[in-house]
């Protein structure tokens, strides 16, 4: 997409001159901007997940293991108002992710649009003609319906990579430890 992205912009770059390369580096700037907006907020979900997918898995395994609590105290009350809590903070942060990934092509599309609207009127008070102000915004307009969907595409992997990076980490934390583990001799607890 990142291939795409850069060889889309330096043919129209090299065909039209700078004005609509301006344009479009307008464009890929709002999703940086963006990005880096939501960049924290990526962060606290994903390990706000991480810490309630554990929690969820030991809550579960704590009930399965004193079901006969459960029956003889009735304690199910208690036991599903924590982990409804927990299951509501997942789905909440799951939720924020989804929206926190979709939202900016829409954003963009709307600046896109009244990029395409100012620079329209500002050329047409400057007084160029009308083929070559239809030219100039007509190919800005295809330009920019082939590279946002790219972009948004990039923004997207970005995207899931900060809503797994806590789990990534833990995974590399594992995975660091396994040579601690084979050093061990196989023989050492006899």
């Amino acid at each position: 997409a990142l291939l795409i992205a850069t060889s889309l912009m330096i043919t129209i770059s090299i065909s039209t001159g700078n004005l609509i390369f301006v344009l479009i580096l307008l464009i890929g700037l709002s999703y940086i901007v963006i990005a880096k907006n939501v960049q924290n907020k990526y962060s606290q979900n994903s390990n706000l997940i991480n810490h309630s997918v554990s929690n969820q898995t030991q809550d579960i395994k704590d009930a399965l293991s004193s079901i006969q609590d459960f029956i003889i105290y009735n304690n199910r009350d208690e036991f599903l108002k924590k982990y409804k809590k927990v299951d509501f903070n997942l789905r909440r942060s799951i939720a924020q992710n989804d929206y926190l990934a979709a939202v900016p092509r829409i954003l963009v599309e709307s600046i896109s649009l009244l990029i395409i609207l100012i620079v329209t009127i500002l050329l047409k008070n400057a007084g160029f003609s009308s083929s070559l102000l239809l030219s100039k915004v007509g190919l800005f307009a295809v330009a920019s319906q082939r590279l946002l969907p790219t972009l948004q595409q990039l923004y997207s992997g970005w995207s899931t990579l900060l809503r797994y990076s806590s789990e990534l980490k833990q995974i590399l934390y594992l995975l660091e430890l396994r040579p601690y583990y084979s050093l061990v001799p196989k023989n050492s607890y006899k």
